[in-house]
């Protein structure tokens, strides 16, 4: 008999096997409304914001003295600033956003 089961499993479609589901459970504050999902025009409003507001940063400390990507990053550490994932800065990312087309867009005429 077990030989039979495992040569009928043998020859199922994955989609005869049922699969486990994990039950859902709730919070008791919920009222079972789902997050509201962003568009995709908030999302670029939010990443245009986060943008220009990394940007005057940059500029700033270049106006402070610090000019070295690693500098920028060890500046922006300091003070807390993190990248949008919430990550820390460091050298090559600076960098990398300052040349990145959104910052170049951005940044003033002088700073560049």
């Amino acid at each position: 008999m077990d030989l039979i089961r495992r040569i009928v499993g043998f020859f199922r479609s994955p989609k005869d096997t049922p699969t486990a589901v994990a039950p859902k459970f709730e919070d008791a504050s919920s009222n079972n409304t789902p997050a509201p999902v962003k568009s995709i025009a908030d999302r670029r409003q939010e990443i245009e914001t986060f943008v220009r507001n990394i940007v005057s940063r940059i500029e700033g400390a270049v106006a402070l003295g610090i000019t070295t990507p690693d500098a920028i990053a060890a500046h922006f550490n300091e003070s807390g600033l993190t990248t949008r994932k919430g990550r820390n800065w460091t050298g090559e990312t600076v960098a990398k956003f300052l040349s990145s087309p959104g910052a170049k867009r951005y940044r003033s005429k002088t700073s560049e």
